[in-house]
């Protein structure tokens, strides 16, 4: 038997190994594709680093990122010297981003192992025993936002972290103090990361609490664990109101208030679609352990690891609200799913045990067992075609590598021309503040509201709030437009209001030089200049 053991651990980290390969592999597919929003929190990191504070524009105090411990981490490599090379910061990004999804993929495997009956683990197939890594490593939307330039798999990182303490005291694998301490404080940090955290950690706080509430010095235990997050918030949040005004960031007001009811149905739609996509069929296997009941229910452990089922399954919930509350995110690849990710991973492969097991070993039910095992395969496999196929045909190409640059050359073309010709003490107003601003160093009026405070608490849904007449007043010394169409039309409602507005042909001007049209024209972007 030990020798079986032995043999066994062995697979599984050969398997472990080549998982983490095919994760890299999935990377490298993405490795060139940048999300706009990073350059944002690139510009707050610079600013901090060079003495002008944690702001957009000098002078002006607008919570503009969502991401703060993220954008520390950014502007202590500034402050220390070590983004001096050519886009820097957006290497950095994308190597600590990839970093944090490759350890998720370790944390993941050893919280599977807390679901899991060990003593079991010899008789299940391979596939079964490792499939939550699996999937996450063969989730394109994981793997992609793993190297997009953003803070989301630094923040999934944090949350499976504290997922696993939390499943080590939830199974009864760990109900000491230290173990409250460190599900609280990476909590914490996740919430300071992401500002929808705080709802997962509720979440997961009261199936700490009712799992530990009969246990001797659950009191103690609790109060400490209270304690840990609660303080440290609320030192975060006292100090984000003394300096930006506001208890949430500018980006929430922005992105998940004023839109009504439309707001709510373009959440529900962007939750169904983000889930029939990211997990297809195995969303049916996350699910399966509510319907099924098994002989060995009455078992300790198989208690256990079922208060670990519902302690991730009621956070999966709480993400879920929000998500449909908050009207979804325009962003591809369903990048709110991203904290949950490796939580649902969990769950389909809890759900494929408890399935597996209750099929038994007689001889009339080895068929359906054979029958489960093809079917997780082949759906495994038609996730990752269908994306792939789907890339090559959006790109005209199989591989996201081959057809991307680490830089939009559009954008970034367009900012370099703009920091050499438009004075350095200009304002220019726009919508796509992200590259734009970072490279061509302009102070912005972000026409989106994203960095701007009073756009963000007008009514109307997200991207869709803005009053010409307030940016008019503002008098931008150049307006920048993008994606318009003849120079009459734009697919973007905002621009469409500045373009049918009286003002512009007033007080601005089509910017006549020659070979700056030229490249306006080329990719689609008009610059206004007031006279």
């Amino acid at each position: 038997m030990g020798r079986a053991l032995e043999d066994m651990i062995g697979r599984q980290q050969t398997a472990l190994t080549i998982l983490i390969l095919l994760f890299a592999l999935v990377a490298f597919h993405f490795i060139n594709s940048s999300t706009d929003d990073a350059f944002i929190t690139f510009r707050y990191a610079e600013n901090e680093a060079t003495g002008k504070g944690l702001v957009f524009n000098t002078g002006e105090r607008v919570e503009g990122y969502s991401n703060f411990l993220f954008a520390q981490i950014l502007s202590l490599l500034v402050y220390l010297n070590l983004s001096e090379f050519a886009h820097g910061l957006l290497i950095w990004s994308k190597a600590l981003g990839l970093f944090s999804g490759l350890l998720c993929v370790l944390i993941v495997r050893k919280s599977s192992r807390l679901l899991s009956d060990v003593g079991e683990d010899d008789t299940r197939p391979l596939l079964i025993v490792i499939l939550a890594p699996l999937l996450l490593c063969a989730s394109p939307q994981f793997v992609a936002w793993t190297v997009g330039g953003l803070e989301t798999s630094f923040c999934a990182l944090l949350v499976a972290k504290a997922q696993y303490y939390g499943l080590k005291i939830v199974v009864g694998r760990g109900s000491r103090v230290r173990d409250h301490i460190l599900f609280s404080l990476l909590f914490f940090l996740a919430s300071i990361t992401r500002p929808e955290i705080p709802i997962l950690y509720l979440a997961a706080l009261s199936m700490v609490f009712f799992r530990t509430v009969r246990q001797a010095g659950s009191f103690k235990r609790m109060l400490i664990n209270v304690a840990a997050y609660s303080i440290p918030f609320a030192g975060f949040i006292a100090w984000r109101y003394s300096y930006y005004g506001d208890i949430f960031p500018n980006t929430f007001y922005a992105k998940a208030t004023g839109g009504g009811a439309a707001q709510f149905w373009d959440g529900l739609e962007y939750f169904g679609f983000g889930i029939a996509t990211i997990f297809g069929p195995f969303i049916f296997l996350c699910l399966s352990p509510i319907f099924i009941n098994r002989k060995r229910e009455l078992e300790v452990h198989d208690k256990n690891a079922k208060a670990g089922y519902w302690f991730l399954l009621w956070q999966l919930v709480a993400m879920s609200a929000f998500i449909i509350y908050s009207g979804g995110d325009w962003m591809g690849s369903y990048r709110l799913f991203m904290p949950v990710i490796p939580a649902v991973v969990l769950l389909v492969q809890f759900g494929t045990v408890r399935l597996w097991d209750r099929l038994g070993e007689a001889r009339s039910q080895k068929r359906s067992r054979r029958s489960l095992y093809g079917a997780i395969i082949v759906t495994i496999i038609a996730l990752i075609v269908y994306h792939v196929v789907d890339i090559a045909v959006v790109t005209g190409s199989p591989s996201g590598y081959l057809v991307r640059d680490l830089l939009n050359r559009e954008y970034y073309s367009i900012a370099c021309m703009m920091r050499e010709e438009i004075p350095p003490n200009s304002t220019v107003a726009l919508g796509e503040a992200g590259l734009i601003p970072y490279y061509s160093k302009l102070k912005t009026i972000d026409m989106r509201g994203l960095m701007d405070r009073y756009i963000a608490h007008l009514e109307g849904e997200a991207h869709a709030k803005f009053e010409p007449m307030y940016i008019f007043r503002r008098k931008p010394n150049y307006l920048l437009l993008v994606d318009v169409t003849g120079q009459t039309w734009s697919e973007h409602n905002y621009q469409n209001m500045l373009l049918d507005h009286e003002v512009l042909n007033v007080d601005y001007e089509l910017v006549g030089d020659e070979a700056m049209l030229d490249l306006f024209h080329k990719y689609r972007f008009i610059l206004y200049r007031k006279r």
